[in-house]
């Protein structure tokens, strides 16, 4: 019996030792803690799809990526319609390194930034809370035009049906949402001709080498809305060579290239220290005509608004028709040419350019340079309020338009346009005519 008593005894004891080590391991490091870890690590993993580097991934289905996903030069074509694609704050990186090369530095042929993080091909799609850096273009909208469309609109045969046949067929009703685009090569977002009805909220697009957005010839009621533009238009890249340079001063872009795009809208966006400006309208003159890859641009870049956005250090805020007075005759455009003159290094040649009947209301310019430039007919500037140094808050007519048969700029209605504190710096040139000052109420 004492021999039992004392077995049990032992048994209890040896137990008690064992739950006691137990505990204080699981306090330094619980096994199930571990394992736990383990299938926490395991989960999170298997959240993230193995997509390869340099892989162009095909999308048909919607896709949710988790926040802690990264991939390094993965593109994703999207060919599907409706599809959403949710980040959730995952990153996707064009380039291997995080940083982009410097200027002068080229890159290696396998270390070259990748085209696309976005190729979309069908309507009704919607990416949102990505983080995309350093790709050629971060998203790309796609048209497809046959051979036979293409060579018809070169010879200028049934344009309007072509064109026609063109956007309903191009992709529509396409939202990018919450995202962030940075040291894009080339440009953020890239609209081809014809896409409609692109919205772009409540993002941003930094550090792009040419303009953050370019709206293709074509396009139409685009709304771009609540974002933020810096510091995009300094670089050009060189794909042959895969390499970085600084642009001239003449050569920087803007924040916005319109292109021969109509009825878009710009509502609440924040643009700042972008490379010549922040919103150009224009026509392209049909530049490298004789290429046969080239088209003319049929409409011209009217009947837009630009409302309730703020310009701060900007050379350029707004600019319609700000190819009136460039020289291009670099660009070798198939246009009819406007006017020519004898320069220091052979003839300076000017081609028309359109953007009439646009709306530029209630934004705010803050040290801009040249607050609105206004270098085409029948547009109105409505309760713009200008501060801090500026040359110019509105300057209104064109040089070489004017010189023939007296095309002077006409048709401008000016309302409540104000600067802070003192005269509105207003600028009437080349003859050209305001409208009569029972319509005009600007703040003097």
């Amino acid at each position: 019996m004492m021999k039992t008593r004392f077995i049990i005894g032992m048994f209890f004891t040896v137990l008690l030792f064992l739950i006691s080590a137990c505990n204080s391991v699981e306090s330094k490091n619980s096994p199930a803690d571990s394992a736990s870890a383990i299938i926490k690590k395991r989960a999170q993993i298997e959240k993230c799809p193995d997509w390869k580097s340099g892989h162009t991934v095909k999308i048909t289905k919607n896709t949710r990526l988790d926040a802690t996903c990264s991939y390094q030069q993965v593109s994703f074509s999207i060919e599907k319609e409706n599809i959403i694609f949710d980040c959730q704050g995952a990153s996707l990186n064009g380039l291997k390194q995080q940083q982009p090369n410097a200027l002068f530095v080229a890159y290696s042929e396998s270390s070259a930034p990748r085209s696309w993080a976005f190729s979309v091909w069908k309507s009704g799609v919607k990416i949102k809370n990505c983080h995309i850096k350093n790709y050629l273009d971060g998203i790309v909208i796609r048209t497809r035009i046959s051979k036979q469309q293409h060579q018809m609109l070169r010879q200028k045969k049934k344009v309007n049906l072509i064109e026609s046949q063109l956007r309903a067929n191009s992709p529509h009703n396409i939202i990018i949402s919450n995202t962030l685009i940075e040291n894009s090569h080339k440009h953020g977002l890239y609209v081809q001709r014809y896409a409609h009805h692109i919205h772009l909220i409540k993002s941003k697009i930094k550090f792009s080498g040419n303009s953050a957005i370019y709206l293709d010839s074509g396009t139409q009621y685009n709304l771009i809305k609540n974002s933020y533009f810096y510091k995009n238009g300094y670089s050009s890249y060189k794909n042959k060579k895969r390499i970085r340079t600084p642009k001239l001063p003449t050569a920087e872009r803007e924040a916005i290239a319109v292109d021969s795009s109509a009825y878009n809208s710009f509502i609440g966006n924040t643009f700042e220290n972008n490379g010549k400006g922040a919103i150009f309208l224009y026509k392209n003159c049909f530049e490298k005509h004789q290429e046969p890859n080239q088209l003319p641009r049929f409409q011209y870049s009217n009947y837009n608004k630009i409302k309730n956005n703020r310009f701060i250090n900007e050379r350029y805020g707004v600019w319609l028709a700000s190819r009136q007075s460039k020289e291009l005759s670099h660009f070798k455009c198939g246009d009819p040419l406007m006017y020519k003159e004898n320069g220091l290094f052979g003839n300076r040649k000017y081609y028309y350019d359109y953007a009439k009947n646009n709306q530029v209301i209630n934004n705010t310019f803050k040290n801009v340079m040249f607050g609105i430039v206004v270098e085409d007919n029948n547009n109105q500037l409505i309760s713009n309020s200008f501060s801090g140094s500026s040359s110019l808050d509105i300057l209104i007519g064109t040089a070489y338009r004017a010189k023939i048969n007296k095309q002077i700029v006409k048709g401008i209605l000016l309302k409540k346009n104000q600067r802070q504190g003192t005269a509105l710096k207003l600028n009437y040139r080349y003859g050209s005519k305001p409208m009569p000052l029972s319509i005009n109420q600007n703040s003097l």
